[in-house]
């Protein structure tokens, strides 16, 4: 809210959907990730990568954004069936700081692979 000032009652602007900057990052996100939602974040969003055959995904977290939640998921063809699970992920560091799990599915056994992290306020 402190980043709103005169529009922190407007929900068109400091709602946790809106993209006031219009970067494609919606302010729920950009609060999780510890952005400023006014400035078109180019860092600080989560990191994809490969490690030892394995997909990886890194997402920095706002140590202050202890009101939501982070739920990392993965999928082979993007569809909802069989869907998003969190089964064969390993989780490797959770901290107030940096959340970061792998695929346990190598690249080389699979046609694709994709990570999701979701975001939300219990």
């Amino acid at each position: 809210m402190e980043h709103f000032g005169s529009n922190a009652n407007n929900e068109e602007i400091r709602g946790d959907q809106a993209d006031p900057d219009s970067d494609g990052t919606v302010n729920l996100l950009e609060y999780a990730f510890g952005l400023d939602p006014l400035m078109v974040s180019t860092e600080g969003i989560p990191v994809a990568d490969i490690s030892a055959n394995h997909l990886r995904l890194r997402v920095q977290k706002n140590p202050s954004a202890t009101d939501v939640t982070f739920l990392v998921q993965v999928n082979a063809d993007l569809s909802d069936s069989p869907g998003w699970t969190t089964d064969g992920l390993t989780l490797l560091e959770d901290t107030p700081t940096l959340l970061e799990v792998q695929d346990n599915v190598s690249i080389d056994n699979a046609e694709f692979r994709f990570l999701r992290v979701k975001v939300t306020r219990p």
